[in-house]
Formats: structure tokens, C-alpha cells, sequence
């Protein structure tokens, strides 16, 4: 008997997998292990999909240059970051490896790091994985950023988008700012892999979401988008927004409920929100994508969107009818199909709470 195994690395490259014999172990499209092969943990090794952004590509350039460095790539979906390979050759030393989001084209905060990790004795990919999974967002940009003890050689060739190049070294580190950088156009073979979102589903209504069992997924209707230092989490039952570094770089979060209107009249949205002394940035009547401001808007295809308030000061239990906005904005998107209609939940601002953010609790649609 054989047990077929998805691909979690590049056809005949390694990947460092804790928990098989060796730590480490050869999968490609055409893997088959056989029972008895890989140690009695084969039980607990539960295949799932996983999915890679970045370069996957052997580059045939090789550069042992010391100096902390980045790639960005574009995410295609939303999904959860669990690793981060890099090809090297054969060297001894330690490997830091981090993902940054983007500030203004280069890398700003750290949303994630690796351990410090020996690097392999020998070339090929090395996988090492984040101390902690970290989600990331559709059209999110990300850097993926290295930095060795004692580069022994990582392959790379001319493009773009480019690397950005940080004057630091290893005493540097994994900053939680990536620090001043420069771009050019080299680009190197590292890649992230991830495990996409699981499928969000339009809720039915009456609907509910006090946050009392935490942050709620694609499941539960949810999805979330935050650009350069934003972050979204629930604290103490509510659902909050604001940075995570107070500086002039501004940040936009956006939470987005998905809810099933179909055959729906006189709906109205309640709430509770509470402003943290967040200055107040008004949206327009109706925007395509995404808008730097504070308020709650409504779009039937996620792409149109139509105001359904703006968010200033605190207000508990306060409710909006919905039937004319979602006139609107069946009208901007050319569409009367309400089975999964977006309601976008957005702050926007520069410093972390207690100077700034929004919060949002006691969610119901009826």
C-alpha cells in the first residue's frame, strides 16, 4: 500500500520538516511513501494544502554579500504564512529569516521572524518556519527578508521588482522595523509558503458577532485587510484597529462581513463602536476599492463601494438602515444579486491604542 502525498516543496528539493527521520526529507508531485519508511510519526503528519508566493526559481548567480536584504511579492489570496525557504549553498552559521510589510515601495514592520536557525551543511532549499503563522491578505504586499551569520551563498539574478538593501548586518538582526533601505534590480530565489484562507461564507441573517470566541474567520463571514503598520485583533471581546508603530506612516484596516440578503427588505445594521481618540477621515458617497478613511460602507461585488456612515465619535446599540444603500449599490456594480453582499468595517490612521484606533462589538444585521 502506498500513501500519496501532496507537494509541500520544489520537485526533488528539500524541505526541513521537524518530526521525520533526518529532519528532513525529499517530496515532489510524485512522492509515495510507503508505511513503515518514515518513522511511526507519519501518523501525526496530516497533509493539507500549502501554496508558495516568491521566487520557487534555482537563479544561477551566486552572492555571499553579508547585508539584511528583502524580496517583495504580491499575495494572490488571502491566506496564513507558515514558513519561509531559501536556496543557499553549503556553509555553517545561522539563518534569520523574517516577513515585512510594505511602507511606501520598501519594507516597514515585521509581521513575522524565524528562529535562528542553523543553516545546512550542504546546497539546496532550506525551509525554516515562523515562530508564529501570520495571516496575510489579497493584494497585500510582502517582503521576505534574510540575513545570515555567515552568507554562504544564495543564488540571484537581474529583475524586478527588486530587492531592497539594508546597511545592517547580523548583529542587526530582525528588526521590528526593517530600517532605511535602498532598491535595485536583483531578484533571488526565496519563496513563502502558506495555507490559503479557508472559504469565506456568506452569512445568513438575523446575524450576530459579539467577538466573545475571538477573531472570526472565513467561516464565520470574515475577512480582513490592513497596509503598511495597520493591525486588527480582538482585545477584551471587542474587535479593535489601529497600528502598531505611532510614527507619520498611516495605516488602513478593513474588516468585511459577508452576509446573504437575498429576498431581504427593511434591513438594518446595529452596532456598538467606540472611537480611541482617532481623528476622524470622512469616506465620499461612493468609492471603487479601497479609501483612506474611518466609516462603515456596503458593496454587493467587493469592488463597489457605497457609504453607509462615517465613523467620529463613540455610540452604543445605534443602528442604520441598509434597503437604500444596497439600492446604490446594486446600481455602482450593475448587479441585483445580493447573495453575498460586503460590509466593510475601516479605520484609518498612524498611532497604536491608546492614541489612536477604532472598536466594533455587538454586531447584528436583521
Amino acid at each position: 500500500m502506498f500513501l500519496p502525498v501532496r507537494r509541500y516543496g520544489l520537485p526533488g528539493s528539500l524541505r526541513t520538516t521537524p518530526g521525520f527521520g533526518g529532519n528532513q526529507v525529499v517530496l515532489d508531485e510524485r512522492t509515495l511513501i510507503r508505511p513503515g519508511q518514515v518513522e511511526c510519526r507519519l501518523a501525526t503528519y496530516t497533509p493539507s494544502e500549502q501554496l508558495r508566493v516568491g521566487n520557487t526559481q534555482v537563479f544561477t548567480g551566486i552572492t555571499t554579500e553579508a547585508n539584511r536584504r528583502a524580496m517583495p511579492f504580491v499575495m494572490s489570496e488571502n491566506g496564513t504564512i507558515q514558513s519561509i525557504s531559501i536556496y543557499h549553498e553549503g556553509g555553517t552559521g545561522n539563518v534569520l529569516l523574517s516577513v515585512y510589510n510594505d511602507s511606501g515601495g520598501l519594507p516597514g514592520s515585521r509581521l513575522g521572524v524565524t528562529d535562528s536557525t542553523a543553516i545546512n551543511g550542504s546546497a539546496g532549499w532550506q525551509t525554516v518556519d515562523l515562530l508564529s503563522p501570520m495571516d496575510v491578505s489579497a493584494g497585500q504586499t510582502i517582503w521576505l527578508a534574510w540575513v545570515f551569520e555567515s552568507n554562504p551563498g544564495i543564488r540571484w539574478q537581474s529583475g524586478s521588482p527588486g530587492r531592497a538593501n539594508s546597511d545592517q548586518t547580523w548583529s542587526g538582526g530582525m528588526p521590528a522595523t526593517f530600517g532605511s533601505s535602498t532598491q535595485a534590480d536583483y531578484i533571488y530565489s526565496i519563496f513563502a509558503t502558506y495555507t490559503p484562507s479557508e472559504q469565506l461564507v456568506a452569512q445568513a441573517v438575523p446575524y450576530m458577532q459579539d467577538f466573545s470566541l475571538g477573531k472570526p474567520g472565513g467561516a464565520d463571514g470574515w475577512e480582513y485587510y490592513s497596509n503598511n503598520e495597520g493591525r486588527i485583533e480582538v482585545v477584551g471581546g471587542r474587535l479593535r484597529m489601529d497600528d502598531t508603530l505611532g510614527n507619520s506612516t498611516y495605516s488602513q484596516n478593513e474588516a468585511i462581513l459577508h452576509v446573504d440578503l437575498t429576498g431581504k427588505t427593511s434591513v438594518t445594521l446595529t452596532l456598538d463602536h467606540t472611537s480611541i481618540f482617532d481623528e476622524v477621515h470622512t469616506l465620499p458617497t461612493s468609492f471603487v476599492g479601497h479609501y483612506k478613511g474611518d466609516g462603515i460602507a456596503l458593496s454587493v461585488d467587493g469592488q463597489h463601494w457605497v457609504k453607509v456612515t462615517d465613523l467620529a465619535g463613540s455610540f452604543t446599540n445605534k443602528s442604520f438602515a441598509l434597503d437604500t444603500v444596497l439600492l446604490q449599490a446594486q446600481i455602482a456594480a450593475s448587479s441585483t444579486d445580493l447573495s453575498n453582499v460586503r460590509i466593510k468595517f475601516q479605520q484609518y490612521d498612524n498611532y497604536p491604542e491608546p492614541d489612536d484606533g477604532r472598536e466594533f462589538d455587538n454586531i447584528w444585521i436583521i
